[in-house]
């Protein structure tokens, strides 16, 4: 799990594939939270996140977003991404790190939720 404060709003990012051990999907468990300003047009995370691996593969599109809770300064849900483009895994035995990265919330220009594999 993550935690990310900037600009008044924290996110929490907590990575479900090795809990669930699928390699199909990515799965992220992701919570949004403020006291200060209005979450409502962060509601659909997908618009702002994008995926890239240390073997360079840059994902921008294609995330499925479950909002679970859309309270005006408490949003959360989960992001869903296929593991797969071109027919090879976006993260498998190769990867060694990769990144989420959440651009323009609120202000901020990129924040990053950074995976690496464990030796």
């Amino acid at each position: 799990m993550t935690f990310s404060q900037n600009g008044n709003i924290d996110i929490i990012v907590n990575y479900l594939n090795p809990v669930i051990g699928s390699s199909d999907v990515l799965t992220f468990e992701i919570s949004l939270g403020t006291h200060s300003v209005s979450l409502s047009k962060y509601k659909d995370i997908s618009k702002y996140v994008q995926l890239i691996t240390d073997t360079g593969i840059v994902i921008s599109e294609g995330f499925e977003w479950d909002l679970q809770n859309a309270e005006d300064h408490h949003t959360s849900g989960i992001l869903k991404i296929k593991n797969y483009i071109d027919g090879k895994l976006i993260v498998g035995e190769d990867t060694k790190s990769f990144k989420l990265i959440f651009k323009n919330i609120p202000d901020t220009s990129e924040r990053a939720y950074i995976r690496r594999r464990k030796a």
